[in-house]
């Protein structure tokens, strides 16, 4: 078993490799021992401790005359996948910028089988440096909730050059986002 993603929890792992002494381990057993050791602290986090949020991350929205801001207060939460968020600091929003939903992620799709994502902002702080970003409005935070979202991505380390291959492999990138 050589997982190329992160396993979801649906499909519980009920094996892990014994290591002997003077064994040459391979990547694939390694990643089959962390593999089985992450998805053993998610089902903790998910199934002993709850999802959701755990303490703080509450959103408020801060009205300045015509400036819109959102604060997150500092908090922790478990996510729907077992993956622990820590916010440690409060946040603060003024700006927000579209955000496109995965579209193979049924949380946010609308309507049954192959649903239509759903539109979102993404908030982002004042000191943004992205493009397409623009001051939040009373319409983007009227009547709407605040989401939090922690987007994973398989990234590639980089290539393998000449005879160093230590940044072989791939990394997985957390990114939390306020939608």
């Amino acid at each position: 078993m050589d997982p190329e993603t992160i396993t979801p929890l649906t499909e519980q792992l009920n094996s892990f490799p014994h290591f002997m002494p003077n064994q040459v381990l391979t990547h694939a057993q390694l990643n089959q021992l962390a593999f089985y050791l992450e998805q053993q602290d998610r089902f903790t986090r998910q199934r002993l401790i709850g999802i959701g949020v755990v303490c703080g991350l509450q959103a408020n929205l801060v009205v300045s005359g015509a400036a819109f801001a959102v604060e997150i207060s500092k908090g922790v939460g478990v996510t729907s996948c077992g993956f622990l968020v820590d916010v440690p600091q409060k946040l603060t929003f003024n700006k927000r910028k579209n955000y496109t939903t995965p579209a193979d992620y049924d949380p946010f799709l609308l309507g049954s089988g192959a649903g239509t994502p759903i539109d979102c902002l993404e908030l982002k702080p004042a000191d943004t440096t992205e493009g397409d970003v623009n001051n939040i409005q009373s319409g983007d935070v009227i009547n709407k909730v605040v989401v939090a979202f922690l987007d994973v991505e398989d990234k590639p380390n980089g290539k393998c050059l000449g005879e160093n291959c230590d940044e072989k492999g791939n990394k997985w990138l957390f990114t939390l986002r306020f939608l």
